[in-house]
């Protein structure tokens, strides 16, 4: 409708407007590398830069924290050079809404919308190979937050951003650091991932340099054992639930064959699929 491009078109109307200078459809010599963090460990694996084509206008822009905080007075009402009151009411009004029954999320003209409590927060997330980012505002206080990664570590963005908001209103934001670790040797990567042992799925993975196991769904923190290792594909439970017992490696075709067949924790079975205490049936039963 407009003649021209997205990118000259939001350049024109929305960038140079908000003094966004550092942002746009490809990245600046700057620009941070985006990465993978792998699962079961902390490892990180870089993400080559992509052009996505014809969906670029979905969400391929490359900017800043600082670039995004005035995107997100705009979407408060500061900037009505840039969004006149009437559209901006409409894009933040409930126009679907994700749960029914609490209303905790929904969705306006093209923003995304967060209840929290009586509050609602308005703004967008985004993903790219090796990036999550989101940029949300309260509009009643004026208060914005824009979180900006780079790694894919499978985390809720949205509800982090509102979080994150909502420790901003009420002054009790700290911070913490997360750093990537070191990759699992690899005598130590056929064992990570997910077991079963009499019906109960554990999950293995390798931090700070050591391995753990902890049961599927408990809380962060909550049932973790870490193991030491004592010999070869043997170790024992030096902390958590069974400490002092052995974990012994089962593998497939001879000791010198990489794959783990089984695990025997405790001298309980443990299985990559969930299987009867005794093991599989045969073909011949039911």
């Amino acid at each position: 409708m407009s003649g021209t491009s997205w990118a000259a078109y939001i350049k024109e109307r929305i960038l140079e407007p908000l003094e966004m200078r550092q942002t746009g459809p490809v990245p600046g010599s700057n620009a941070a590398k985006g990465y993978s963090v792998t699962p079961y460990t902390d490892e990180v694996v870089e993400e080559p830069a992509l052009d996505i084509g014809g969906i670029a206008p979905a969400g391929q822009l490359w900017s800043t924290a600082d670039d995004l905080c005035r995107w997100t007075g705009a979407l408060a009402g500061c900037r009505p050079d840039v969004l006149a009151p009437s559209l901006l009411e409409q894009m933040r009004s409930p126009r679907t809404i994700a749960d029914l029954e609490h209303w905790t999320s929904g969705f306006g003209l093209g923003l995304m919308l967060i209840r929290d409590g009586e509050s609602v927060y308005v703004g967008h997330t985004g993903s790219m190979p090796g990036f999550v980012a989101a940029a949300f505002c309260h509009p009643a206080s004026g208060f914005g937050i824009v979180v900006l990664t780079n790694s894919t570590a499978g985390f809720n963005v949205a509800a982090l951003a509102a979080e994150l908001l909502t420790l901003v209103r009420d002054g009790n934001l700290s911070s913490s650091e997360w750093r990537p670790g070191e990759g699992a040797p690899e005598r130590i990567r056929p064992i990570l991932g997910r077991w079963w042992s009499e019906w109960r799925e554990w999950i293995f993975t390798w931090k700070d340099g050591k391995l753990r196991a902890s049961q599927a769904g408990a809380a962060a923190g909550e049932m973790v054992t870490e193991f030491a290792e004592i010999g070869t594909d043997e170790f024992v439970a030096v902390s958590g639930t069974e400490r002092g017992e052995r974990l012994v490696l089962e593998r497939g075709g001879g000791r010198d064959s990489a794959e783990v067949r089984k695990l025997y924790w405790a001298t309980y079975p443990f299985t990559r699929e969930p299987e009867l205490f005794g093991g599989p049936p045969t073909a011949s039963e039911p």
